[in-house]
């Protein structure tokens, strides 16, 4: 049985909702976010279109790639969709998208609430002072 894209997307919310830093995702410079899991080099954006923008995610080795796009919405005044499968993954896309909003901005704010201590330790870290502190797993929990 193959697997559905509906299945990875879901997979890769669970990730980076879980919070145990195994998807870590960053901000590109062309408002997009990049990350990476088990070799797999993963990209997350939204292309333009004349109905609007819709959300995808490349998936990448050194050899090859593959796509996940957002749905078509054909609905006019309402979301509508081809089928089932596609209002779901359409769903899934747009959760993917909040799940990985929240995980920068909270980094942001974490980074910007602990710059002085965060400074420090890469600092001792680079000579060879210091072990790791410990507010760097306490910022990790908040």
């Amino acid at each position: 049985m193959p697997i559905s894209d509906n299945y990875v997307v879901q997979y890769l919310i669970q990730n980076t909702d879980a919070g145990d830093g195994s998807l870590v995702w960053r901000e590109t410079e062309f408002e997009g976010y990049v990350t990476s899991l088990n070799d797999i080099k993963i990209e997350f954006g939204c292309a333009p279109g004349r109905t609007g923008s819709r959300s995808f995610l490349t998936l990448s080795t050194v050899l090859s790639s593959i796509q996940i796009v957002e749905p078509y919405n054909v609905g006019i005044f309402r979301p509508k969709f081809a089928n089932e499968d596609e209002e779901r993954l359409a769903g899934l896309m747009k959760s993917l998208g909040q799940a990985i909003r929240r995980q920068c901005s909270a980094r942001r704010q974490r980074e910007t609430e602990f710059a002085g201590p965060i400074r420090e330790d890469i600092y001792r870290r680079l000579l060879g002072t210091s072990p790791v502190k410990e507010f760097v797993s306490q910022a990790k929990v908040r």
